[in-house]
C-alpha cells in the first residue's frame, strides 16, 4: 500500500497559489479535513471529509476544485487509483462537473519525482470503470 501524505505537494501548491494571487486576478481557498489539519482520528475536533484540497476561482469566475495526491511507492496515480480516490471524492468531482466547474487531481510521485495532472472527469470515468 502506498503511503499517501500529500503534505509536500499541498504546501508547494499553496505557496504557488499565494504567489500567483499577488500578480493575477484569482482567488483560492484551502479546504481542511482532519488529515490536512493534523488532527488524529481520536481527536474530538473531527473535521469532515472535503471535496478536495483547494478551490480556485479565476478566468472570469470559473471555479476549479483541486485534489492533491502523493505517493512514496507509486509512479502514477493510475497504479493506485482505486485506493487513492474514495467513493465520496469521485461523487464530489462528478457533482462539480455537473455544476459546470473544472476539477483537477494532482499526483506527485516521491519515487519518480514526477507530477501528473489529471482532469477530474477522467478520474471519475476511470473509477467508474473499476480502474
Amino acid at each position: 500500500m502506498a503511503k499517501a501524505t500529500g503534505k509536500w505537494l499541498e504546501s508547494k501548491l499553496q505557496a504557488g497559489l499565494v504567489d500567483l494571487q499577488k500578480r493575477n486576478p484569482l482567488r483560492w481557498l484551502r479546504l481542511y479535513d482532519s488529515t490536512s489539519a493534523g488532527l488524529n482520528a481520536g481527536n474530538s475536533n473531527y473535521l469532515p471529509e472535503q471535496d478536495g484540497d483547494f478551490i480556485l476561482i479565476c478566468n472570469g469566475g470559473q471555479g476549479c476544485l483541486i485534489e492533491c495526491k502523493e505517493s512514496t511507492v507509486h509512479g502514477s496515480l493510475r497504479s493506485w487509483l482505486a485506493s487513492a480516490v474514495s467513493t465520496n471524492q469521485r461523487a464530489a468531482h462528478r457533482f462539480w462537473h455537473r455544476a459546470g466547474a473544472a476539477t483537477i487531481f494532482l499526483h506527485y510521485s516521491q519515487c519518480s519525482h514526477e507530477l501528473e495532472v489529471w482532469w477530474g472527469w477522467d478520474v471519475v470515468v476511470a473509477r467508474n470503470e473499476g480502474i
